[in-house]
């Protein structure tokens, strides 16, 4: 065929697979490059891959501009240019198949970092393992289409595949096989792709110049003045050296393959830096139930509770991603106010497939009920916990310190002996802070009736008024929060953790207005999403999860 007709009947073919498919985002621009290569292929001129993916960008932005924060278009596009920009700097006489697959997880990195919070390590290596079978792949693949009858050709198809999927199963056992430093900074992926464009600056300027041989002409330039000169022995010495470092084959090259290779640990470096000037707890939208995570800025962190009767597998599609995001590994300890699912089915799965996540849970705080409740009560929650983590059981008057944070458990009494659940709700008076500035939490379980009245009268005991931030108990029910208690605790800030249009009514209508009447500023996780409380000197800032929210 004419040069043009076979670029034609290429391209219908390739728009053709783009609509079987469904012209996803990765076809539409493999496409678009595709076509603008064969056009310029038939007008003669020469063919610019980031041009190309400039204009192919520009087109798919232009009809949708949410692309820009879609993860699909961000990592197709990120691993062509990866290619085209990285990969140069990575080539040797050998190995283009590896420096091509470097380029694209280095490009890529950022990306994954933000949308997924971790990277599979061993994933370059197996990639390279797999790509000299992949033509195998496609090539049996369209002998078995066009030909009736081979179809035993597909045996090495299937064999090639499934030995990858042993291969990845294999890999996911081995040591470090994810790191996890969380969702990244803004100011991390700037510096990170600057220092990827001093890397792709670099392997181009390395094609073009030979670093010693310029070293060496210099220094000759030198020798002429200090040939004679008490210089002389420092030229020949330094001259000497370049000339062997010639013969033995090192040229520009290596310095440059060696440069390129260390900015590159250290653009990886970047995204391990965490810089945290606050402390902060967030309540967790779970629907129909509670979860609170506090992070200290000193790095411990503490989990309060964490279930849900109205959304399942709260721990895989919350309670995980949220702390892979912040690049948290380890629970210093879980605190369980009750046993009721809404607080602790959370948990459990997190206990029970922490280790596989690469998240640790250093010691279960359970209530301190009786003896021989403990065992009816609490038994899914301990057979879940493993080697590695300690269960204790507190009761009022239990003291936790460390450094500028202060628990103090205010119920349930020790030894509680009460079939209701709900009373020996565990309840904490939170400190964070300096002596000269301290912020207050109160967290409250699903205390009410007689548990609320005794937490009142050991808020009352140790002088506890005025609290900064409030939990109010039972997801806002009309049972408790009453207004005793209110008047002690005068809470500045309270938030309710409930589902929406849950079967409940919760929060009721009686609560919202006692909270109105200490003048408590009130925000729900059904109308807010996650509720954010950032502390850092003597300021608070609230961040809520959905926008439009005060």
């Amino acid at each position: 065929m004419p040069l043009w007709l076979s670029a034609v009947c290429a391209g219908c073919v390739l728009l053709l697979y783009g609509v079987l498919t469904g012209m996803g985002v990765s076809a539409c621009r493999a496409i678009g490059m595709f076509v603008i290569r064969m056009g310029a292929e038939v007008l003669g001129r020469s063919y610019d891959m980031q041009t190309a993916v400039g204009v192919m960008a520009a087109i798919l932005v232009w009809e949708n501009p949410w692309y820009l924060c879609h993860a699909g278009f961000l990592l197709s596009f990120a691993s062509v240019l990866g290619i085209a920009l990285l990969a140069p700097a990575f080539e040797r006489k050998r190995g283009k198949g590896a420096a091509a697959g470097i380029a694209v997880t280095l490009f890529t990195m950022p990306v994954q970092l933000w949308f997924y919070y971790e990277i599979p390590v061993w994933s370059l290596f197996l990639n390279l393992l797999i790509l000299p079978f992949m033509s195998a792949v496609v090539a049996t693949g369209i002998f078995v289409m066009i030909l009736p009858g081979s179809g035993i050709l597909g045996i090495v198809t299937c064999l090639i595949l499934k030995g990858y999927e042993l291969l990845c199963l294999g890999f996911e056992k081995l040591p470090f096989h994810t790191w996890n430093p969380g969702k990244p900074a803004v100011w991390q992926v700037v510096v990170y792709y600057s220092i990827m464009l001093g890397i792709s600056c670099l392997g181009n300027y390395g094609k073009k110049i030979n670093i010693l041989e310029q070293w060496r002409k210099g220094i000759a330039i030198l020798g002429q003045y200090g040939q004679e000169t008490v210089f002389g022995e420092q030229h020949r010495m330094v001259t000497t050296f370049l000339e062997r470092c010639m013969k033995k084959n090192h040229p520009a090259s290596v310095w440059k393959m060696v440069s390129v290779r260390l900015l590159a640990l250290l653009a990886v470096f970047v995204f391990a830096v965490k810089i945290q000037t606050d402390s902060r707890i967030t309540f967790l939208d779970v629907g129909q139930g509670d979860c609170i995570l506090l992070e200290m800025k000193t790095g411990e962190t503490y989990l309060f509770d964490c279930g849900s009767s109205s959304r399942t597998k709260v721990r895989e599609y919350v309670l995980i991603p949220y702390l892979k995001s912040r690049g948290i590994r380890q629970i210093d300890a879980a605190f369980i106010s009750h046993a009721d699912s809404d607080h602790c089915n959370g948990i459990i799965e997190l206990l029970e497939t922490g280790e596989e996540e690469g998240i640790l849970v250093k010691q279960l705080v359970l209530p301190g009920v009786a003896e021989e409740q403990r065992e009816q009560e609490f038994s899914k929650l301990t057979e879940a916990a493993g080697q590695e983590t300690v269960i204790s059981y507190i009761s009022t008057g239990t003291e936790w310190r460390r450094g500028e944070l202060e628990i103090i458990c205010l119920n349930p009494p020790k030894n509680c002996d009460t079939q209701d659940s709900n009373a020996y709700s565990e309840c904490f008076y939170v400190k964070i802070g300096s002596f000269e500035t301290t912020f207050s939490v109160l967290l409250t379980g699903d205390i009410a009736g007689t548990g609320e009245r005794l937490l009142t009268e050991e808020l009352t005991r140790r002088n506890i008024r005025s609290i900064d931030i409030l939990k109010v108990a039972h997801h806002g029910s009309a049972y408790s929060t009453k207004e005793e208690f209110l008047e002690t605790a005068r809470p500045r800030i309270a938030v309710i953790s409930c589902g929406q249009n849950n079967r409940y009514g919760h929060p009721h209508a009686e609560t919202l207005e006692r909270l109105h009447a200490v003048d408590a500023s009130i925000y729900q996780t059904p109308t807010s999403g996650a509720v954010m409380i950032k502390i850092e000197k003597d300021t608070i800032r609230i961040e809520t999860y959905l926008q439009g929210e005060p």
